[in-house]
């Protein structure tokens, strides 16, 4: 499996996107209480914590992709 990691600088605006090629999981589930994944849970609280957004896709056999963006102007 490969993870890659992406830091763009756009104007008024960072993105960060972490993505890899593994299993995958069935975000909307995960995401929305269903299950207790805690992890994700804290990094979608933080992220608004922050006035920052966080967007988890994934589906199950074809990888993850976490985007976190954050305004800066």
């Amino acid at each position: 499996n490969n993870a890659y990691v992406h830091l763009k600088y756009l104007p008024g605006e960072v993105v960060l996107i972490v993505e890899d090629d593994g299993h995958g999981f069935e975000a909307n589930k995960t995401v929305n209480g269903d299950y207790t994944h805690f992890g994700l849970i804290g990094m979608q609280e933080r992220a608004e914590d922050i006035d920052g957004d966080l967007q988890v896709i994934s589906q199950k056999g074809r990888g993850t992709k976490v985007i976190f963006s954050l305004r800066t102007g």
